[in-house]
């Protein structure tokens, strides 16, 4: 593993095996017009080929229809989230389902970090919730990035057998994540790795 690259993967949260993350409610609390300042704002940053007389329309259509300004936000919410790179780990590497769905039934392997791997090379790994019910989003009362990691941290409780932690990192999906050498404690073969791939991981 020496002279190998040693680096994540971060995939968008738009290619998750659960088409359930991500999802919430969606609060409507503020004035109309402050709404729309920020509504404006965003939407000029998230649809920047748009004219400005277009923006004006998108917002004069679904701030006029709540079921359409509902709809739209989960929009945006979706569209920025999904630029949020993502690495998912977990804390059971010897979980016979872990080693099924996630590498390639047993062909592939587990890369064990020391306890203080998230100091060291990471500061925004943090432990995903279980539940079933959705979060709540006050979109336009909360900073952007509180937003994104209530959707991207909850999952349906059938899912828990995963203990699954995430990193999270901004305008970084589909980028490869380079990390600190000394955390890797160790890698794990699966029981029916090739053997070709058994002597790449020793080197």
């Amino acid at each position: 593993m020496g002279s190998s690259p040693q680096y994540f993967y971060l995939s968008s949260a738009v290619d998750f095996n659960d088409p359930f993350d991500m999802q919430g409610k969606i609060l409507d609390r503020m004035p109309i017009d402050k709404k729309k300042d920020v509504l404006r704002e965003r939407i000029r940053n998230l649809y920047p080929d748009l004219s400005a007389y277009q923006r004006k329309l998108m917002i004069r259509d679904v701030s006029a229809d709540p079921i359409a300004f509902n709809a739209h936000v989960k929009v945006m919410l979706k569209k920025t989230a999904s630029n949020f790179g993502v690495a998912c780990v977990s804390t059971i590497p010897c979980s016979i389902q872990m080693w099924s769905h996630y590498a390639d039934n047993h062909r592939g392997i587990a890369l064990q970090f020391n306890q203080a791997w998230h100091i060291q090379s990471f500061f925004h790994i943090l432990p995903v919730e279980y539940s079933d019910v959705y979060p709540e989003l006050d979109y336009f009362d909360r900073g952007d990035y509180e937003q994104y990691q209530i959707l991207l941290l909850r999952k349906q409780p059938g899912w828990a057998y995963e203990k699954e932690w995430r990193f999270l990192m901004v305008d970084s999906a589909k980028k490869h994540l380079p990390f600190n050498p000394r955390v890797l404690t160790a890698v794990i073969l699966g029981c029916r790795i090739a053997q070709d791939d058994e002597i790449g991981c020793g080197r």
